[in-house]
């Protein structure tokens, strides 16, 4: 996958303490034949610049797609945005309009506004796909993103947003 100047994406942490993390980004060059040289938008250097570093290919990628305000449960797998970037966690409890997310790198709970929450993609393939938790809370499905064809229905797995889960089989 190529990345244009100027391109928005996401870079994946390479710190062992923060897996599953990705830190809004701009790719500012093409570096040799796999890097590329991208700048954070949250993370600085020691000076206060903003960083700028090269990073694999496979460390970057899209920004996942809109899905709008989500109406989220609780178990419900997402990404909260915590100290400058995306973190992959768990829906622990919802005050409208916050919830609380408990990050899956370090378990710590934090209390997040619901623009600080969107559902969990990953990108497989080519494909943004979404896991979501099972009644029992143990099993994840995943569901291939696709725009909406039917209305919203919570019980069968599929959230209030602009977009349908769908089970892959």
């Amino acid at each position: 996958m190529g990345y244009r100047f100027k391109e928005q994406v996401e870079i994946c942490s390479s710190e062992q303490d923060e897996p599953g993390s990705y830190y809004p980004g701009t790719v500012l060059a093409a570096v040799g034949r796999s890097q590329y040289l991208v700048q954070y938008k949250a993370r600085q250097s020691e000076g206060g610049r903003p960083l700028v570093r090269a990073v694999d290919e496979g460390e970057i990628r899209p920004v996942p797609p809109d899905a709008g305000r989500l109406r989220v449960l609780e178990s419900d797998v997402v990404d909260g945005y915590v100290n400058g970037a995306w973190r992959v966690g768990r829906i622990v409890k919802r005050v409208e309009p916050n919830y609380y997310v408990k990050v899956d790198s370090d378990g710590a709970v934090h209390h997040l506004g619901w623009y600080r929450v969107r559902i969990h993609l990953d990108l497989v393939d080519g494909k943004w796909v979404c896991r979501k938790v099972a009644d029992d809370g143990l099993q994840t499905n995943e569901n291939e993103v696709k725009p909406m064809e039917t209305a919203p229905d919570e019980e069968n797995g599929i959230v209030e947003c602009p977009v349908k889960l769908e089970i892959q089989e």
